[in-house]
């Protein structure tokens, strides 16, 4: 035995030998259109996974490799026909194993389906075949749909040209591998345009050689076997980013506090209008009274219509900045560059506070002190400068320094001060600033400055107050991006079952109506990933009631119309929330719209009939069913017939009809 092995060693040793012998180098092809595997830069430079690897692979053998990125169909021909030694980033199938040997797999790879944000119902294969599909000459995804019956599928060279398809609306479905397929969506600014399934396959990347060139295959593996695995991984990263990778997963307290802040944001932000309705009443209240001490009626009116006057100016501003604080909130959970967020939070603070003349904000980045974003001072003159985290002025709040480049003088050297003082657009007089935060850890500042000797009132404080909890939740959301879906999926529920466990009634109802609405969706007969969306779309769809404050959300009844919009509010907070993290569009879409009603009465978009996605009228009537028993203490059998009394008016008759099996086995273990 040990004998045979060692002669089928040497025998695919010889070959290699034979191999280098003969050849000096390998011409290896990829797709010029797979990011991050294989893609052009802006200067038509080769980039991604696989070239890297390549080219680590060129050090460890010493053969010269030439990397040609090319359109994939041509790609796939150059091999064939022998102009080519090696393919790259392609997937196993019978088809190609006729005319090609494959190596071993280095990575994987999921395709789904894009489609338009409009369309609803699309889950899996069966449900796109009666639509146009858009697919990449040539690949494996176009195959895969023709063999199960998808036939009406319109081909393009590759994947950016597919979406750019999609864009000028030639296409409204197509498939393609996910990393590329979201490359390109963000590339021509479509992310919010189009929604993804689920996964209709995974599948392997391999390398592969024209059929019968084991010696060069061997010669491949061998190569690549000899590159460090950690070299391996630190590719993967710097390409993938951080997100796919372990470091952070374990941050639960991390999360948990992003969570919780940016909800008490949110929720600082929705009571606003209520304060300042309450403001305003209490103010007219207090003229009220003023003018009934007044002696002359025609000198009561005219007090009375001034101080309204400066009432509903003083309330028009505070709600231009309410919308403004609403946007920035918004911003929070997109992939806006933290540049582009750091000069819209300092464009609207500037706004705001209406004493600033300038402004700037600023980060510690290791051993550098970094401006973000500048406004009213000379951006070259202080970006230029070299800047130490030591020299930087911390404060423990939002508060006022007086002179501040006069300040600058005892913590940083001379010349700086200078330059920053020749940099300023004025004398500055005083500065407001905001410390920044970033995982409990001192970060760095917003400044707004004034030229004039004024003051800046308690308001203006207030108001920047909120502006650095919001850059403290962005720059928070950014570090902890690296947790995967299933790890945040468990971190959020986690963040439910505390939420609901303050109060007797609500304990449990989240995973309750996940599991009845995961029943529904089995008598449905759903496809096994609406399953399992339904699953976790029915842990999360209340989740935005941690931002709904506590004295409201338990209140049991009698709500006032103040309290019942800041009630409304939470399903826009869940999907908020959700998009904060790394879950599917489908998941947001489907929490949002949990409170339509079939006949359009519902809330927040007044969504009627079919327009409610289907996964959200099923958890509509498992939700209501849930608080019927445990909230309104109502008994199950009169629980049942009002969910039967609101079928096709708040629920979807189909959906109630089929939820009466699904309640009655409820009924009957509950009497076991």
């Amino acid at each position: 035995m040990f004998m045979k092995k060692t002669l089928v060693f040497l025998g695919i040793f010889s070959l290699i030998l034979s191999f280098m012998a003969t050849a000096k180098s390998l011409t290896v092809v990829m797709d010029k259109n797979y990011p991050p595997y294989s893609f052009l830069n802006s200067k038509d430079k080769p980039i991604g996974i696989c070239v890297d690897l390549w080219k680590e692979w060129q050090k460890v053998t010493g053969m010269k490799v030439k990397i040609l990125l090319l359109n994939w169909e041509d790609a796939i021909s150059m091999v064939k026909e022998g102009k080519a030694d090696v393919i790259d980033e392609i997937f196993y199938s019978d088809e190609r194993a006729k005319y090609l040997d494959f190596t071993q797999p280095f990575d994987k790879v999921k395709t789904v389906i894009f489609f338009d944000r409009r369309l609803s119902g699309i889950s899996g294969i069966d449900s796109i075949k009666e639509f146009k599909v858009g697919v990449k000459r040539g690949d494996y995804d176009a195959t895969y749909l023709f063999d199960h019956g998808i036939k009406n599928l319109i081909y393009y060279s590759s994947y950016e040209n597919v979406v750019k398809a999609a864009k000028n609306g030639e296409i409204r479905i197509f498939v393609v591998d996910e990393p590329s397929g979201m490359y390109y969506l963000e590339k021509y600014e479509l992310l919010n345009e189009f929604k993804e399934s689920s996964p209709i396959y995974t599948s392997s990347l391999y390398r592969a050689v024209k059929k019968g060139r084991k010696d060069l295959v061997e010669l491949i593996n061998n190569g690549f076997s000899k590159i460090p695995k950690s070299y391996t991984e630190s590719v993967m990263e710097n390409w993938k980013g951080n997100s796919l990778f372990s470091h952070l997963r374990k941050n639960f307290l991390g999360l948990l506090l992003i969570v919780i802040v940016i909800a008490g944001i949110m929720g600082v932000i929705l009571t606003w209008n209520r304060t300042l309705s309450i403001m305003v009443k209490h103010k007219i209240k207090d003229l009220e009274n003023e003018i009934k001490k007044e002696k002359s009626a025609k000198k009561n009116v005219g007090i009375l219509s001034d101080k309204l006057s400066q009432v509903n100016d003083h309330l028009l501003k505070m709600n231009e900045k309410f919308n403004n604080m609403v946007d920035l909130v918004f911003d929070l959970t997109t992939s806006l560059d933290e540049k582009d967020f750091a000069k819209n939070v300092l464009d609207i603070a500037v706004k705001s506070v209406p004493e600033a003349d300038a402004g700037s904000i600023s980060l510690i980045e290791g051993d550098r002190w970094k401006f973000l974003s500048i406004k009213g001072h000379d951006k070259s003159k202080l970006m230029a400068l070299d800047l130490k985290p030591k020299w930087m002025v911390k404060v423990k709040k939002v508060g006022i320094l007086e002179a501040v480049t006069e300040k600058d003088i005892s913590i940083m050297p001379k010349e700086i001060v200078e330059k920053i003082a020749q940099a300023s657009g004025g004398h500055i007089y005083r500065s407001l600033v905001v410390p920044i935060e970033i995982n409990g850890k001192y970060a760095g500042n917003i400044f707004l400055d004034t030229f004039k000797d004024i003051q800046f009132p308690e308001e203006s404080k207030y108001v920047m107050n909120a502006f650095g909890k919001l850059v403290s939740s962005f720059f928070a959301i950014k570090s902890a991006n690296a947790l995967e879906l299933d790890h945040q999926r468990e971190l959020l529920r986690t963040i439910v079952y505390l939420m609901e466990s303050s109060d007797p009634r609500t304990r449990g109802h989240s995973e309750f109506v996940s599991n009845i609405s995961v029943e529904i969706g089995k008598r449905m007969n759903l496809y096994s990933e609406q399953l399992e969306d339904l699953k976790w779309c029915g842990v999360f769809h209340d989740i935005g009631y941690i931002g709904i404050p506590q004295e409201v959300r338990m209140k049991p009844d009698n709500l006032t119309s103040e309290e019942y919009e800041l009630i409304m509010m939470h399903p826009l907070l869940s999907e908020q929330i959700l998009k904060a993290s790394n879950f599917p569009q489908r998941y947001k879409e489907v929490v949002i719209h949990h409170h339509e009603h079939f006949d359009g009465k519902g809330y927040p978009d007044g969504l009627k009939g079919k327009e409610i996605p289907l996964l959200s009228r099923i958890i509509a009537v498992a939700n209501n069913f849930d608080e019927m028993v445990k909230v309104k203490r109502m008994k199950v059998n009169r629980a049942v017939e009002e969910i039967q009394n609101g079928s096709s008016t708040e629920f979807d008759p189909s959906i109630v009809e089929v939820s009466l099996d699904v309640f009655k086995e409820y009924i009957s273990k509950m009497r076991k």
